[in-house]
């Protein structure tokens, strides 16, 4: 049984470093990370993250003035079929 295949049955949180694995192609684990946002883009499961995430990935394009890498990640976080942009409130933060 695959990764994907283990995740399917439930929604997964996906954290900032798979978003800029993918983004950035980093040479290690671009190619480890690209098939699960491939499924994920086919309905093969339903993932999330949260605005904390678009916050983390934005720092460095930003600072760097790279609107364009920004603009990238925005998209990702915000139009992704399947993926789900939570927001951090405080009855989310004091979920166990």
């Amino acid at each position: 049984m695959d990764v994907i295949e283990r995740i399917a049955r439930r929604p997964v949180f996906i954290d900032t470093a798979p978003f800029i694995y993918l983004i950035e192609r980093h040479p290690r684990y671009h190619p480890i990370i690209r098939p699960v946002f491939e499924s994920l883009s086919v309905g093969s499961f339903a993932g999330a993250t949260s605005v904390l995430t678009l916050l983390e990935v934005l720092v460095q394009p930003l600072r760097n003035g790279r609107a364009d890498l920004a603009r990238e990640y925005r998209s990702i976080l915000t139009e992704s079929s399947g993926l789900r942009l939570m927001p951090v409130t405080a009855d989310v933060a004091e979920l166990i």
